[in-house]
C-alpha cells in the first residue's frame, strides 16, 4: 500500500500499529505476515520496560534498509528484555550503567528499547538514515523523561576509523546489530568495525536471518579471526515469543566475545590490512600457509610478494570485494590495469 501510494504521489494516511497487540493477537497469521504488516505502518508503538510507550516513525521514502523495523530487531529486543534487562537494572542501581553501541540502528527501535531497560545506548547509522533516527531518539529518549537509561544517535560508516574514534561512550559493554549481514562486500567492514569498537570485555550480539547464504557463510568463516569465541545463543531456551521468531522466521543470535589483540593473520587480507593499518599497528607476520606459498613461488622462479588491499572505508572495501571473498587471492585490483593477461593470471594464482 505504501509503494502504491508513493507511485501515485498520493498522501499517506498516518497509521500507527501496536507491536504488542500484533504479536499477542495474530488471528491465525504467521509471524512473517504480522511483521510485514508492522513494517507497512507509518508508526509503530511498543510498551517499553520503563512503563512508557515508544512511538517509532518508519519512513518508506528512505532509499536504504534503515527505513523500517526488521524482524530481528523485535526478536533481539524481546530476548534482551528476558535475559539482559535484570543485569542492566542492577548495574544502573550501582551507579555504573552498562553501555551499548548499536550498528545499523535504522529507525532506532532496538536501541530505544534497550535504553528503556536502563542501558546507555549509542545508535549509529549511515548519514542518509540519520535524520529519521534522530527524530525517533529525541521523541523517546528516557533520560529526557526522567527515567534511567539514555540514548543518542551518531554517524558511523563501517570501516571509517575517524567515525569510530569520534563515537561517544566507549568502551562499550555490548555491541549489537540486527540484519547487518546481507551482501558479501560488507562482511569485512562489519567485522573490522566490531573489532575496533570492542574490548576484551565486550560482548557482540548479532541477531540475523540468512538473507544471503554467501554473506552468512563468510561471516562465520571470518569471525573467529577477530574474536576468540564465536557462539550461537540457544533461542529455543528463551521466552515463547523469541522461540517463535527462531522457529518461524529462522532468526539466530550470534555472540562474539574475547576480542583478539591483533587480527589473526588468516583473516581475509583486505580486512586484516585495513584494520591493523587504521590502528597504526605493526605489520603482522605471514601465516604458515602464506609462507609456504612464498617458498613455492621462489622455487618456481615467480613473483612472491603478496600485496594486501589496505584502503580504508566501505567504498574501498566494496572495490576489493573479490579479494575479500577469497582470502587465497590477495591481489590488488588496481594493479591489473596495465598488466598483461598472463601477469594478471599469475597474480590471481
Amino acid at each position: 500500500r505504501l509503494r502504491l501510494a508513493q507511485a501515485a504521489r498520493l498522501p499517506m494516511a498516518q497509521t500507527t500499529a501496536s507491536v504488542d497487540a500484533a504479536l499477542a493477537r495474530r488471528n491465525g497469521d504467521d509471524l512473517a505476515t504480522t511483521c510485514f504488516e508492522l513494517a507497512n505502518a507509518e508508526h509503530v508503538s511498543f510498551a517499553a520496560s520503563s512503563g512508557r510507550t515508544l512511538l517509532i516513525r518508519q519512513d518508506a521514502a528512505i532509499p536504504h534498509t534503515g527505513g523500517c523495523i526488521w524482524e530481528t530487531s523485535y526478536a533481539l529486543a524481546l530476548w534482551a528484555r528476558a535475559h539482559l534487562e535484570p543485569i542492566a537494572r542492577r548495574a544502573s542501581k550501582r551507579g555504573a550503567p552498562l553501555r551499548v553501541l548499536e550498528l545499523g540502528a535504522g529507525c532506532g527501535f532496538l536501541g530505544l528499547a534497550l535504553a528503556h531497560m536502563g542501558f546507555e545506548v549509542v545508535c549509529s547509522e549511515q548519514p542518509g538514515v540519520l535524520a529519521n533516527l534522530v527524530h525517533n531518539v529525541l521523541a523517546n529518549e528516557p533520560r529526557a523523561l526522567g527515567l534511567p537509561g539514555a540514548c543518542i544517535a551518531e554517524v558511523l560508516r563501517w570501516g571509517d576509523s575517524e567515525d569510530i574514534a569520534a563515537l561517544t561512550g566507549a568502551p562499550f559493554n555490548y555491541v549489537v546489530g540486527t540484519d547487518v549481514v546481507y551482501i558479501p562486500e560488507l562482511v569485512q567492514p562489519l567485522l573490522q568495525t566490531l573489532w575496533q569498537c570492542a574490548t576484551g570485555e565486550t560482548a557482540v550480539l548479532l541477531c540475523l536471518q540468512q538473507r544471503c547464504v554467501a554473506s552468512h557463510r563468510l561471516l562465520l568463516e571470518q569471525a573467529g579471526f577477530y574474536f576468540a569465541r564465536v557462539e550461537h545463543e540457544p533461542l529455543a531456551d528463551s521466552v515463547e515469543l523469541v522461540r517463535d521468531f527462531a522457529t518461524e522466521l529462522d532468526c539466530e543470535l550470534l555472540r562474539l566475545t574475547q576480542r583478539r589483540e591483533v587480527i589473526d593473520p588468516g583473516a581475509a587480507p583486505s580486512a586484516a590490512g585495513q584494520a591493523t593499518g587504521a590502528a597504526g599497528a605493526a605489520r603482522q607476520p605471514p601465516s604458515e600457509k602464506k609462507e609456504k606459498k612464498r617458498q613455492r613461488h621462489e622455487e618456481e622462479g615467480g613473483p612472491h610478494t603478496l600485496q594486501r588491499v589496505g584502503s580504508s572505508g566501505v567504498g574501498a572495501q566494496q572495490g576489493g570485494a573479490a579479494a575479500a571473498r577469497d582470502s587465497r587471492a590477495p591481489w590488488r585490483p588496481d594493479a591489473d590495469a596495465d598488466a598483461s593477461h598472463s601477469e594478471r593470471q599469475q597474480r590471481r594464482r
